[in-house]
């Protein structure tokens, strides 16, 4: 039997093992974060969001005072605010012009806000065109047809670094694969070869 096969029927299955490992573990490692980070964020918007009602359904605010409040806390937090009435329309939108809106009594959050107080989603923004994140609650919760706040902000994924989390996981199978043809080599030349030469 020639080295070059033992190398292969020792090596390569192992190897391949490796890769496989590693690529399947950070798949689910990234799945895992993202879902983290997902629950994590609409948990801090549901923070804020109630906070927020707090502060606006005590009614004492008259309405330009309040869209100055929510635009400030908007900016302070960077963070989307949207205020929608009892129709749908948008009263203060902290990204948009409300004139420009839709009706947002179709949208998933305020349909479940609408229905049981409070909703949440992850979707694409129709306005901003990122997938987003939303809580959505209504101001007054006696009056399911009532207005509505609702914060949201982009999702965020393990992009920060300028590349995404999928080339992150091949990355590391990548190199997984390279250490064990590294390791392959070296155990060649250092064992295999010397002990075939005796």
């Amino acid at each position: 039997m020639s080295p070059r096969s033992i190398v292969l029927r020792l090596i390569l299955p192992f190897a391949m093992m490796i890769v496989v490992v590693v690529g399947v573990c950070g798949t689910v490692v990234y799945w895992a974060g993202q879902q983290y980070l997902r629950l994590q964020q609409i948990q801090d918007l549901d923070r804020l969001t109630r906070l927020l009602r707090q502060q606006l359904s005590d009614g004492t605010m008259d309405p330009a005072a309040r869209g100055q409040y929510i635009r400030g806390l908007g900016e302070l937090l960077r963070t989307r605010i949207t205020l929608i009435d009892g129709t749908g329309g948008v009263i203060i939108d902290t990204y948009a012009d409300p004139a420009t809106m839709d009706n947002h009594n179709l949208r998933p959050e305020v349909i479940e806000a609408r229905k049981q107080g409070v909703g949440s989603s992850v979707r694409r923004s129709d306005t901003t065109g990122e997938p987003t994140v939303y809580v959505a609650q209504l101001l007054d919760r006696a009056r399911p047809d009532g207005m509505v706040i609702r914060l949201s902000y982009p999702r965020q994924v393990w992009t920060r670094l300028g590349i995404g989390g999928w080339a992150m996981v091949a990355g590391a199978t990548i190199s997984a694969g390279l250490v064990m043809i590294w390791l392959g080599v070296s155990l060649q030349r250092q064992w295999i070869g010397p002990v075939r030469a005796l």
